[in-house]
């Protein structure tokens, strides 16, 4: 008998332990971008997830380069590339310009572009709440610059924060449907792993022609940061993902979906504790709004 049946809710847990998880994580992340850049922190980032999965991999006697059809190969690239090369430092741009309780509104984001390319690509049907639910997190965005007394932020930061934010879930949404066909029939270590060796890959060769290389590379260099750094990066590569596909596997798509969404709130509430952000009336409202729209998109 499979042990987990005997646990109620177990999927339930694993989808809320996620959202709290990632919420601290991205406020480790965001004192490590005051040390490092996006492209370096989220190429270590990478890197040490890669070697975890890598290390998985090997005790679970998975091969690390199974012997697969060519095209799957070069989804998992484009996947890699986008979803975690591209995304991922963007979304560190966006934290460093918006903070972490901004930012973490601008996320919800992830929901309506999934159900966008899911509906391109894969013929998925889109229902009424699923456009009511993307119009109402869009609405979101517009009150995330918080009152200008309280929570000042220039108007060049916010445009281009909030833009790489959705650039980042655009990427993000897209490079996980155009392998969603393919998931049911590969390992969820696999697939997690070779996505990011590609996503390590394509930073690796355009860190080369940065003019700042050697800044970047210098994270892999042990240093004091690395006591703030390291956990996030472990934490977020490795721990949020078992998370996450666990709570896919013992509970419902929408209940899984709708619960992780709860990092928002998370994100918010350690925003104003651990950063001393400030909660300001139009940041609750933008909560609202997106949790509510992310709510309906995955109903």
């Amino acid at each position: 008998m499979d042990w987990t049946s005997s646990y109620h809710y177990l999927g339930e847990f694993f989808a809320i332990s996620n959202a709290i998880l990632w919420a601290f994580v991205v406020i480790l992340f965001k004192i490590s971008g005051n040390k490092f850049s996006p492209i370096a922190l989220n190429l270590f980032k990478i890197t040490i997830g890669f070697i975890l999965l890598a290390i998985t991999s090997v005790i679970l006697r998975q091969p690390i380069f199974p012997q697969i059809d060519s095209h799957i190969y070069l989804l998992m690239a484009i996947s890699g590339i986008l979803g975690i090369g591209i995304a991922d430092t963007l979304f560190f741009q966006c934290l460093n310009l918006l903070g972490a309780s901004r930012s973490a509104i601008v996320e919800c984001l992830y929901s309506p572009f999934i159900i966008l390319f899911s509906f391109i690509f894969l013929n998925e049907r889109l229902t009424l709440g699923n456009a009511v639910g993307a119009i109402l997190v869009i609405s979101s965005l517009l009150f995330i610059s918080g009152e200008k007394r309280i929570d000042p932020l220039p108007k060049k930061d916010l445009l281009h924060g909030a833009l790489a934010g959705a650039i980042s879930m655009a990427a993000m949404g897209f490079g996980i449907v155009i392998i969603k066909p393919m998931l049911s029939e590969l390992s969820v270590v696999w697939v997690a792993m070779i996505r990011m060796l590609f996503g390590a890959g394509s930073l690796a060769i355009f860190s080369l022609v940065q003019s700042d290389r050697k800044q970047t590379w210098k994270i892999f260099i042990p240093q004091p940061a690395w006591k703030i750094t390291l956990p996030a990066c472990i934490l977020a590569s490795y721990g949020t993902m078992l998370l996450w596909v666990g709570s896919f596997k013992f509970a419902s798509a929408n209940v899984a979906g709708i619960l992780t969404q709860m990092s928002v709130v998370f994100t918010v509430i350690f925003a104003y504790i651990f950063l001393k952000e400030p909660l300001t009336k139009k940041k609750v409202l933008s909560v609202i709004l997106a949790l509510l729209g992310s709510f309906l998109v995955v109903s």
